[in-house]
């Protein structure tokens, strides 16, 4: 079975990403916001005052997606204890350096990940240091689970220096839906079950053989010879089934396999603050954790349209 997990801000945004996981994969694992635990009581006044409506709101869309199984929480418990290991790392750096700065022996914690304060995060995007400890915590905990992590491509500092950090292994073009809601995604994965399903399972063996340690080179021709054929197979159906689907159309994506050290995330926040204080760019350290990374990107305009 093909399991892919992504952050819960992706849900939230409805990232390419999330387009892809929940249309390509048997079972997507996400975080969400009760696998934190209660919060305290303040935290529940706070967020029931506007951000509990506004994330109630966002997530609307993925109601279908949980009740049917698409959508799941079987890793829910590891990356929330990632997650707020990860969060304290992240203010460890900024109250340390202050604490030198102030020659004051006491160092004030950082705010507990909760519930809360996650449900606030995913309301307003406001806080980066939780965005930033979340997928650092869905990296490591797919590098425990030997399961892929999809995230989308972009130009931010972090996103490029994922990017350099990352062993490509594998190119390939699939297609997503331009409308993202639950009704279209059991649709499109009830209409394309037919070539789906032999492209589970060979991508989940490619995944496989990445986490067991297999070179680029083998992985590029395995996935030449059995899964591009495959995608292309899920293309020209999707195409075929887009006359079907009332105000959908489908989009094509290139996605990229790669292995990237499960916590670059947090070493390259690390990274950053240690260059602003020494005034040079801090080396980033190899990790033992590898985690295999989709990344997801727009095709060009004049091939992105199926």
């Amino acid at each position: 079975m093909l399991t892919l997990a992504i952050t819960p801000f992706d849900l939230t945004t409805r990232s390419r990403s999330a387009a892809l996981s929940l249309l390509l994969a048997d079972t997507v694992a996400a975080l969400s916001p009760a696998d934190l635990g209660e919060s305290d009581s303040a935290g529940e006044s706070e967020i029931h005052a506007v951000s509990l409506t506004e994330f109630a709101h966002a997530w609307s869309w993925t109601r279908g997606l949980w009740h049917e199984g698409v959508l799941g929480d079987a890793m829910g418990a590891t990356i929330a204890e990632y997650a707020r290991r990860a969060r304290e790392r992240i203010g460890a750096g900024p109250r340390i350096a202050f604490s030198r700065r102030s020659d004051s022996a006491q160092i004030t914690s950082p705010p507990v990940l909760d519930a809360a304060r996650l449900i606030r995060s995913l309301a307003s995007q406001s806080d980066p240091s939780v965005r930033l400890a979340v997928e650092a915590a869905t990296m490591r905990a797919c590098a425990d689970h030997h399961i892929a992590f999809v995230r989308d491509a972009g130009d931010a500092l972090l996103d490029r220096l994922i990017e350099r950090s990352t062993q490509p292994m594998a190119r390939l073009t699939l297609p997503i839906p331009d409308a993202l809601d639950d009704d279209v995604i059991i649709d499109l994965r009830r209409l394309l079950e037919a070539p789906l399903a032999p492209l589970r399972t060979a991508l989940e063996e490619v995944i496989a053989a990445c986490y067991a340690g297999a070179l680029p080179e083998p992985v590029r021709e395995v996935c030449a010879r059995r899964v591009a054929p495959l995608a292309d197979a899920l293309v020209r159906e999707a195409v075929s089934i887009e006359t079907a689907l009332s105000d959908t159309s489908m989009r094509a994506v290139s996605l990229r396999i790669g292995i990237a050290p499960s916590d670059i995330a947090l070493r390259a926040a690390e990274a950053a603050l240690r260059g602003r204080q020494e005034q040079r760019p801090a080396a980033l350290a190899a990790d033992a954790h590898p985690a295999v990374v989709l990344s997801v990107k727009a095709l060009a305009w004049d091939a992105a349209s199926i």
